[in-house]
Parts: structure tokens; C-alpha cells; sequence
């Protein structure tokens, strides 16, 4: 009669599990090689397509006092991201901000509404 024996193995994983933190900052990090296009994207975006609808949705929603705290604000994190580029922050830097002022564009007509 004939034995089978088994051998087990162990498995180890080639590559370590990585968060969404890491992969936000290799993303970061492989856009370092297109600093024009995260000058111009915010520029054309924020400026043509999300101030205008944002801050007339706030106007029309929104009481005055939360109006002008919304378009100060978003006036501020607009020149804050222009100038986070101009003065040659790195992508993860440029990035964040252009993230941040659209989050800040679309959140302020939904709290405009419950305001």
C-alpha cells in the first residue's frame, strides 16, 4: 500500500496591503512630471464651472451672513490654491488644495440648503 504524504507550504504575500493613504500619495507623486496640467486643471475648473454654480446656488439658498462667509471662503481657498502652484509646492501639496477647494465648492450649496 502506498502512503501520500503532503508537504505544506507556506504562502507569504509578495506585496504588502496598502491603504488608500499610500495609494493617494504615489498618485501624488506620479503626477510630479505634469506640473501644467495641476496649474491649469484648477484654474479652468473651479473658475468656470464650480465658483459660479456654487456661489449662486449659496445666494439663492443661503441667508446673507453664511453667503459671504461661503464666498470668502471660497475666494480665499481658490488664491490659496493658485498660490500653492505658482510658488512651486510639490503635487502632493497641489493636489490636497485642489481637492479641498472642491470640497468646499460642493459641500457649501448642500449645507446652504439645511442652513
Amino acid at each position: 500500500m502506498q502512503t501520500i504524504s503532503v508537504q505544506s507550504k507556506s504562502f507569504t504575500p509578495s506585496a504588502q496591503r496598502v491603504g488608500w493613504w499610500q495609494q493617494y500619495l504615489a498618485f501624488c507623486d506620479r503626477q510630479a512630471r505634469q506640473p501644467m496640467l495641476w496649474f491649469l486643471l484648477p484654474l479652468t475648473t473651479i473658475t468656470c464651472i464650480f465658483m459660479p454654480v456654487s456661489i449662486s446656488l449659496v445666494y439663492f439658498l443661503a441667508p446673507a451672513d453664511f453667503y459671504l462667509l461661503f464666498v470668502v471662503l471660497t475666494m480665499l481657498s481658490f488664491f490659496a490654491n493658485i498660490l500653492f502652484h505658482v510658488a512651486g509646492a510639490g503635487t502632493r501639496v497641489t493636489i490636497t488644495a485642489y481637492l479641498l477647494t472642491m470640497a468646499i465648492n460642493i459641500a457649501g450649496p448642500i449645507l446652504a440648503a439645511f442652513v
